[in-house]
């Protein structure tokens, strides 16, 4: 099987190997499990490679990087959350790993539900701050620093792993494959572009801020900018 075919492929193999309504649900699961992993796969590129790369942040947008950490953070902390959601929530149906065990084959079925139970235990503290800061304002996290547990990078790390677990058993049991979630790449450019060009400005800033010191500057060092 191959998961870099266009979409609707892809959940034709998966339904043609799983059935329905596993395969349904493994499809929709596998590109949300995909999405979340590239998300924290920008996050890390931008705060996790070195200490350089974090001070480059700072010194050309301090603020905006410091603001964009956070919604990373968030986005990735949401997405956990509702992937580990409970089955039904109000009466309302909702696509979460929690679904998998029952669906799956027998010969697996018992695999699968202590993969999940795993999952739930590693990603239990994210639910809190899902539930209790994100999703809703949790009158004691807002005006009294209502103690939640700390969440680290390793501890997302714990996270995601523990959800690829779960997917690639499955992914190993039909394909005898498993999906590198962890290394997936974005399809127009990531972090590491913008990095990139970040380092190239700087550096021609500087050279332009030299020269004006020096009383060398050239015709377009005196020009403004006009951003798009």
């Amino acid at each position: 099987m191959a998961d870099n075919n266009e979409p609707d492929d892809v959940l034709r193999q998966h339904i043609a190997a799983m059935g329905e309504p596993l395969g349904r649900v493994y499809n929709a699961l596998f590109n949300e499990v995909s999405i979340v992993h590239v998300t924290w796969r920008l996050y890390r590129q931008l705060y996790a490679q070195s200490a350089a790369r974090v001070d480059l942040l700072n010194d050309t947008a301090g603020y905006f990087f410091a603001t964009l950490q956070g919604i990373l953070v968030d986005h990735v902390v949401l997405h956990i959350g509702r992937l580990t959601d409970r089955e039904t929530v109000a009466g309302r149906d909702n696509l979460t790993i929690q679904r998998l065990p029952l669906l799956a084959p027998d010969v697996i079925r018992v695999d699968i539900g202590t993969l999940v139970a795993n999952a739930l235990t590693a990603c239990e503290p994210v639910r809190l701050w899902r539930n209790r800061r994100l999703a809703h304002a949790d009158l004691d996290v807002a005006l009294f620093d209502a103690t939640l547990p700390g969440l680290s990078r390793s501890d997302i790390e714990t996270m995601l792993a523990s959800l690829r677990a779960v997917m690639n058993r499955l992914a190993g049991h039909y394909w005898q494959t498993e999906t590198r979630y962890e290394i997936a790449i974005t399809p127009f450019g990531d972090a590491d572009s913008l990095v990139f060009y970040l380092v190239k400005g700087l550096r021609v800033e500087k050279e332009r801020q030299q020269r004006l010191e020096e009383g060398k500057a050239l015709p377009e060092d005196l020009q403004s900018e006009e951003l798009p």
